[in-house]
């Protein structure tokens, strides 16, 4: 039998996942242990210290993960060790503001999903992001500002700002901006009024959602699936809901809390409530 190349060794396992069995390839042979970090794609550190050694044996890597604190000298070297990252997610190290704006500068090009707390930097940035999490952060409305005003605005079509208790209606009326906005998370958060004319998937879990809140997306013309659990108050009226479900002519699914089951079929035609309301017990 013929000695496999590197080639056919690297594609072999840029197919094993799992990272037990990655480990155990590894340790067949010198060559073996050289190729699998050749072929690692993705990274979760978990101890800054680890990272020189880290990044030497995993050069051509394209996600990259932490959930521990890290300088911006540990960021640059991220920059520095990983030019092919698309996928980033740093938790909380909005603190390190010149290493993640080097981090997102030197992967721009490929940089397509990310997730941390560094509003600033991801607005000043001009990667193609499509995927934005900033979930639990302490964004504010001026953060959203310089998100709506940077390159990266155009080209955002998810964003996730569940539990980010600091932004307000000007904040989240500046969204309207980011024009290929398909889906928004806004749960656990406060009220909000948002229109998006691209926006298809709204969550607003938690929320103080008003009447005016819901007559804002009518006649929206991507809106397929809006979540309200848990955000309707006593006095609202099912009549809102069904202005809204046959207003916008793109909406499939409207989702409340079980507990409203009663009260909407009530108010509302049967074959709407068929149609288009989903109750959950969350």
């Amino acid at each position: 039998m013929n000695k496999l190349g590197d080639d056919e060794l690297g594609l072999i396992l840029s197919l094993v996942a799992d990272p037990d069995d990655r480990k155990s390839a590894s340790e067949v042979c010198k060559g073996w242990w050289i190729m699998e970090g050749l072929s690692r794609s993705s990274l979760l550190v978990d101890d800054p210290d680890h990272l020189p050694r880290l990044l030497a044996r995993y050069p051509n890597l394209t996600t990259f993960e932490t959930h521990n604190q890290m300088s911006n000298a540990d960021l640059a070297l991220v920059a520095q060790s990983c030019p092919k990252l698309s996928t980033i997610v740093l938790g909380r190290n909005g603190d390190a503001v010149l290493g993640i704006t080097a981090l997102i500068t030197s992967a721009a090009h490929n940089l397509t999903h990310l997730d941390m707390d560094a509003f600033e930097a991801i607005g000043s940035s001009s990667c193609a992001l499509r995927f934005l999490s900033l979930r639990g952060s302490s964004v504010t409305d001026d953060g959203l500002r310089f998100l709506t005003n940077g390159s990266c605005s155009k080209t955002i079509n998810q964003l996730k700002l569940e539990s980010c208790c600091h932004i307000t209606d000007v904040g989240v009326s500046l969204l309207c901006m980011m024009r290929v906005l398909e889906e928004l998370d806004l749960a656990f958060c406060a009220q909000l009024t948002d229109n998006c004319i691209n926006l298809e998937v709204l969550i607003l879990q938690e929320c103080e959602v008003t009447a005016t809140s819901i007559h804002a997306f009518l006649g929206h013309k991507c809106l397929r699936s809006l979540n309200l659990i848990s955000c309707l108050s006593d006095d609202f009226k099912g009549s809102i809901l069904e202005s809204l479900a046959l207003g916008c002519p793109s909406l499939e699914s409207i989702v409340v809390q079980e507990s409203w089951r009663e009260k909407l079929l009530q108010e509302m035609q049967k074959s709407t409530v068929s149609r288009f309301l989903h109750f959950s017990h969350f």
